[in-house]
């Protein structure tokens, strides 16, 4: 029996920051910094033109109904038009950071599709089911993995549908682009100018930090990896059917698996695919010889978690630090390579005082990478970290809208909330505007003119 079904991203028009809900383990993510100002205007100004994501996930399912021939369209921003044909399911994803508008969005779908299965899918529902429960279904779990191997028919998507096994990532298709909006995203501080996507060579993380963090904690620790033949077609259908010109890897931590970056960029190399991408994943795994096979492969940007520069912090969260010799030596490397390091830091950790913050923001400017996010930590819902917290009365919101990693959610002994958005305003400042920053981005430019001659 063939289906009708319309896939739905939600896009807030009503949020003036980056609102990336592919984030953060398909969580979300809002930039929303506070106070106000010229500067933390710029800020948000520059961070909402320069990053916009897609939901990756809709790509897949995309992919994975077609196989079965059933009818898809995908909607970005848009809602479906009742004149132009009718739908027997609406899915859409759900985010910690805007579920409440993406509700209101399946309540419109309700009013125009009474005959349609309305549902969501997403980690936050996974979660959260009962903020979603307005609606016909909810799948808690991979939605990927029940369209591949569970849906048989509409009677299938009803209540909560509680997807236990994990998904087999060799399984899946070729993500479809098709209805994606290609020339709007990018991941940059700065816009792209060429046709970018996302797309997944693995999932999961093993490391103890997922005590926070919501890829380990949501993904679990076992790694899943997708073989490298079928990731370099992936990369050949983006060029070849999209135009697809730069990919940034979605995996928690690209490379994990012994073997795979070797034989990655081989095989890239020989394939002749040539195409830019962008990885997240720790530096300790990676080395001089990974490095310089990959930047020829075509790797041009490294986003890597440092946190803290505290190592009794980091150990009292659950955290293990690199040694900061090592870590300097191994940015170094990727300046003089030419591959750009992205890296994120973590205020508000436990036991963690202001001064250790300041030493943190302090030990960023030293390693003077062309990007850094500096952000608060936060207690997602599913963590033991928002366990514990819960279990101590030092939850202070609720409100899961707040939960951007810009905003102070819980009890902090050592600073409140608006010490919190004092501090993050003055590390972006004195982090961007400063001599040293500005001869690094300099050196960059001019060396990227005369490799581009």
């Amino acid at each position: 029996m063939s289906f009708r079904f319309g896939l739905v991203s939600v896009v807030n028009p009503q949020k003036n920051f980056a609102l990336n809900k592919d984030l953060n383990g398909g969580l979300g993510t809002a930039d929303d910094y506070q106070g106000g100002g010229l500067a933390m205007g710029l800020a948000r100004y520059i961070k909402k033109r320069a990053v916009r994501l897609p939901v990756l996930a809709f790509a897949y399912l995309q992919a994975i109904l077609r196989s079965r021939a059933y009818y898809v369209k995908y909607f970005e921003g848009t809602f479906p038009d009742p004149k132009k044909g009718s739908f027997d399911v609406i899915l859409l994803h759900g985010t910690i950071v805007d579920y409440r508008y993406e509700c209101h969005v399946a309540r419109k779908m309700r009013d125009l599709y009474p005959q349609a299965k309305i549902g969501f899918f997403g980690n936050f529902p996974t979660i959260k089911p009962e903020l979603f429960s307005d609606f016909n279904f909810v799948i808690q779990g991979e939605a990927e993995e029940f369209f591949l191997n569970y849906f048989k028919n509409l009677a299938d998507l009803t209540g909560n549908i509680k997807v236990v096994s994990l998904m087999d990532l060799n399984q899946l298709p070729t993500p479809d682009l098709d209805g994606f909006l290609l020339d709007q995203y990018g991941y940059s501080l700065f816009p792209f100018r060429k046709r970018f996507m996302t797309l997944l060579s693995s999932k999961g993380c093993p490391y103890s930090c997922r005590y926070y963090c919501a890829y380990g904690q949501l993904q679990g620790p076992a790694v899943r990896q997708r073989s490298v033949v079928k990731v370099i077609e992936d990369l050949k259908a983006y060029k070849e059917k999209y135009g697809i010109e730069v990919v940034q890897f979605r995996d928690p931590v690209f490379g994990i698996k012994e073997g795979f970056i070797k034989d990655f960029c081989e095989n890239l190399i020989k394939e002749k695919v040539n195409i830019r991408w962008g990885i997240e994943t720790r530096l300790e795994i990676l080395d001089e010889c990974k490095l310089r096979v990959m930047y020829q492969a075509g790797l041009r940007q490294i986003n890597v978690g440092i946190e803290t520069a505290q190592k009794s912090v980091a150990n009292k969260n659950y955290r293990q630090l690199m040694n900061h010799n090592q870590e300097r030596k191994t940015v170094n490397l990727c300046k003089r390579i030419g591959i750009r390091v992205a890296a994120f830091y973590v205020f508000g950790l436990e036991g963690e005082a202001q001064p250790d913050m300041i030493e943190t923001l302090n030990y960023a400017k030293s390693l003077n990478t062309p990007v850094v996010r500096f952000s608060v930590v936060t207690p997602y819902p599913g963590t033991d970290f928002f366990q514990f917290l819960k279990s101590k009365g030092r939850i202070a919101s609720e409100d899961f809208e707040q939960y951007t990693q810009f905003n102070l959610v819980f009890f902090h002994p050592a600073i409140t909330h608006s010490e919190m958005a004092a501090l993050l305003k003055r590390a972006y400042i004195s982090y961007y505007i400063r001599p040293a920053y500005l001869a690094e981005i300099i050196r960059v430019s001019f060396r990227n003119l005369i490799r581009c001659k």
